[in-house]
């Protein structure tokens, strides 16, 4: 069996309910499989960190959507962007 997938940002969410309001959706339109953002272009990440920079979010969007989606029967996929840090971050200044 094929999945289908949908890719998703966590800057897309404001609170966790807006994370299940989502899954559910997916489930609803037959999707098995969340490709989530957790580190992106600009080396922000979306859990503690003692290295990188953290992307400001109000919630536990990492844990949301890993529980949301063991609770729907859903995979997930974390999304790292690699190797494109720099500029104005403070990672890319360090590294």
């Amino acid at each position: 069996m094929r999945d289908l997938g949908v890719w998703t940002h966590a800057s897309d969410y404001s609170r966790e309910e807006d994370v299940e309001r989502a899954l559910d959706t997916l489930v609803e339109a037959g999707f098995s499989l969340v490709v989530a953002l957790v580190k992106g272009g600009s080396g922000r990440v979306a859990y503690g960190s003692s290295i990188a920079s953290t992307m400001s979010l109000s919630f536990d969007y990492v844990g949301a959507m890993a529980e949301g989606c063991r609770e729907r029967g859903l995979k997930l996929h974390a999304w790292f962007c690699v190797f494109i840090e720099g500029g104005r971050e403070p990672g890319g200044q360090k590294h």
